[in-house]
């Protein structure tokens, strides 16, 4: 016996008219099982409220999300630690926690919307940046009037980031 014909002999025929969309639903036993004194004057409201009951949101749950720039921090300094480690650490923390896939999820999405940006720091006076720039350019003299091509040549102090940059004849020391 279908769902549908199990209803219609259990309840009132003016039920045999439910909306197809909740034949699924109409399979409850629970609801099945209740049968109420009036159906006639029920409306499709009526039928939802009966199948689904109250509709008002469940109440959340929150979660702790994770610290992922310490997560990111950590995941760069020690090469051998993976998210299934840090997610089994975030889970000894948080056992109420995210599972491990809405962990990784939630790392990806905040991942992709970080900067990308290769910062490097540098202790003063240890290094130097030396390098041309580019094509040569062209440089007048002022006494003479003569147009030559100059390299450029630029250093950038590593810590400070200070430039120097002069213009040369050739690319010789």
């Amino acid at each position: 016996m279908t769902v549908r014909r199990r209803i219609q002999k259990r309840w009132n025929p003016t039920l045999s008219k439910v909306p197809r969309r909740h034949h699924r639903l109409l399979g409850n036993e629970k609801f099945v099982a209740q049968k109420p004194q009036n159906t006639t004057s029920w409306d499709e409201q009526r039928i939802e409220e009966a199948l689904f009951g109250d509709r008002r949101p469940v109440e959340q749950r929150t979660r702790v999300l994770p610290d992922f720039p310490a997560l990111r921090e950590q995941l760069q300094r020690h090469p051998h630690l993976t998210l299934q480690l840090a997610w089994e650490e975030y889970r000894q923390v948080h056992p109420e926690g995210y599972g491990y896939s809405r962990f990784c999820e939630l790392y990806e999405r905040w991942r992709r919307k970080q900067a990308v940006v290769l910062r490097q720091e540098h202790k003063p006076g240890e290094k130097g940046f030396v390098d041309r720039a580019g094509a040569t350019i062209p440089v007048q003299d002022p006494v003479s009037g003569e147009i030559w091509q100059a390299s450029l040549f630029v250093m950038v102090l590593g810590a400070s980031s200070y430039t120097y940059a002069e213009a040369t004849r050739d690319q010789q020391l």
